[in-house]
């Protein structure tokens, strides 16, 4: 693959350039991306599209960038907020997609434990799987909160 392809998918179309908050941008988009789509096939289809994309460009990309799990390469970041919406209910509204954005961010910002020692790993796999670790992270949260608010009877 040649570096401006690489480059342009990594960066989402150029997006990572922008001079702060690359990760927070990669995930805005791929919330914006989820208010479009909704859950679903598409929703599924995308989340596996980014993650083999993922995989092909992270890599390569902090080869040409010369630097590991660069700012700019954000599609991780895009593929991991999309992956979070899976755990999302069914009868959604506006508040639990900010919810899971904001759950989301905390936990790819903060790097709890293990997804510091995910992101140690070499290449695609250290740049992609700490974003999925950290969509996992918010959809046991936001499932947890989901059972608190039905316990109390709060939607």
């Amino acid at each position: 693959m040649k570096k401006e392809t690489i480059k342009f998918i990594a960066t989402m179309g150029g997006i990572g350039y922008l001079p702060i908050f690359g990760g927070t941008a990669g995930s805005l988009a791929g919330m914006v991306y989820f208010m479009i789509v909704g859950k679903g096939i598409v929703l599924y289809a995308s989340i596996m599209a980014g993650i083999i994309l993922s995989l092909m460009v992270s890599g390569p990309a902090e080869k040409i960038f010369e630097e590991k799990d660069s700012r700019r390469i954000i599609i991780d970041d895009f593929t991991g907020m999309l992956a979070a919406y899976v755990f999302i209910p069914g009868t959604y509204h506006l508040g639990w997609v900010v919810a899971v954005f904001l759950l989301f961010r905390v936990f790819d910002s903060l790097k709890v434990y293990p997804i510091n020692k995910i992101e140690e790993n070499a290449g695609s796999w250290g740049v992609l799987g700490d974003d999925i670790a950290a969509a996992v992270y918010a959809g046991i949260c936001t499932l947890l909160l989901q059972k608190i608010l039905a316990f109390f009877h709060i939607s």
